[in-house]
């Protein structure tokens, strides 16, 4: 098992900035209280012809879905952020005076930016106060929580060797459209998840069809009515 260490860039942060945590401490409310079934209706939608099979599951019954909320770490943040539109521009406040929870990047640095459905003209910075270390030969990619549709800002995604960077990775992302005057971005907010991985080298081949493989592949899909992929495919993943 490989360790994926957070270590604070200043003394005494630890006692009240929340480290990383595992992305599955953060599914959020509107996929736990989801149906598994549409209308609550276990009815697999079996056809005569197999091929036509439907499944009557709803989002919360796809597994790959519920993987990329639940894999990696995922970093939240400190405090309630308050995001307020001021004369066509956005103003960031937060309450406390301790730490630092987001800044600007010049316009120069941003401009080329698509800003299409975007309330800000550029990007600004979630500050991140954890150095990340990994193992010798693995990086990290920092990303938008995945399948976070929700949330009112979207975090960019980098990739970052973190098993030589010695500093800290600070969050670019831009604010998107709210409704009314102001949004508040609560305390406990995912903004950014992260996932370890081991840089390897790779090669691409383009293979000649093979007869019969399709057949052969629908075939041992469907021969499980229910939770075909997490019954014949699925491997559990671990971050703690």
């Amino acid at each position: 098992m490989q360790k994926i260490e957070f270590q604070p860039m200043a003394k005494g942060l630890e006692s009240f900035l929340p480290a990383p945590i595992p992305s599955r401490n953060t599914i959020p409310n509107w996929y736990k209280n989801a149906p598994l079934y549409v209308n609550n209706e276990k009815d697999f939608g079996m056809h005569p012809n197999p091929v036509a099979s439907v499944s009557n599951s709803t989002l919360k019954g796809c597994v790959p879905f519920l993987d990329a909320l639940t894999t990696g770490y995922m970093a939240v943040l400190s405090s309630d952020v308050e995001f307020k539109k001021v004369n066509g521009e956005i103003t960031v406040r937060w309450l406390q005076p301790i730490i630092k929870i987001v800044e600007g990047h010049n316009i120069d640095q941003t401009f080329m930016l698509p800003t299409e459905h975007k309330e800000e003209k550029y990007a600004s910075k979630w500050l991140f106060d954890w150095h990340i270390k990994t193992p010798p030969g693995y990086s990290c990619l920092y990303t938008h929580p995945l399948n976070r549709h929700d949330l009112p800002f979207r975090t960019f995604t980098g990739v970052v060797d973190t098993d030589t960077f010695p500093d800290s990775v600070h969050f670019p992302f831009q604010i998107l459209n709210f409704e009314g005057e102001r949004t508040i971005v609560p305390a406990g907010t995912p903004i950014c998840q992260i996932f370890p991985f081991k840089r390897d080298s790779w090669e691409s081949d383009i293979l000649e069809f093979e007869e019969g493989k399709k057949q052969k592949a629908v075939f041992k899909i469907l021969s499980f009515i229910n939770r075909s992929y997490k019954r014949q495919f699925w491997h559990k993943k671990s971050y703690n």
